[in-house]
């Protein structure tokens, strides 16, 4: 056997044996059935400013989770941590209907959901277009 194909053997087959340690990669999907609420509050000038929550039920492969939400419209965003069993209640944040909203949550291995897009309405949040 010549020495360059023995080297070429013993590289496939450390690659080989290196790719059936790591399992299949399966992403984690988005946060689903977000629902968003409003509160009209009045700031220290008098002036109204509609703030929001967004909450989710139970969901497991978000337990724990550390979610990020980003009015991408507004260019604000608020971060919280979710509940064991999943379920998850933002900080209240500025917004207008209709706002572009980015939400996902990263679990405490370090996996990142999927983004979700959504639109700021109240009540159940569509998909953006």
């Amino acid at each position: 056997m010549k020495p360059g194909s023995t080297l070429a053997s013993l590289l496939i087959g450390a690659w080989t044996a290196l790719g059936a340690c790591s399992g299949p990669f399966f992403p984690v999907p988005p946060p689903a059935e977000v629902t968003f609420s409003s509160q009209t509050l009045t700031d220290g000038t008098g002036a109204p400013r509609t703030l929001w929550r967004a909450t989710r039920g139970p969901d497991p492969l978000a337990a724990s989770a550390h979610f990020f939400l980003q009015d991408v419209t507004q260019r604000t965003g608020v971060d919280s941590f979710a509940e064991t069993d999943g379920s998850y209640t933002s900080p209240l944040f500025e917004g207008q209907p209709g706002d572009r909203i980015d939400l996902y949550f990263q679990r405490s291995n370090g996996d990142e959901s999927q983004n979700a897009c959504l639109l700021l309405q109240e009540g159940s949040a569509p998909r953006c277009p």
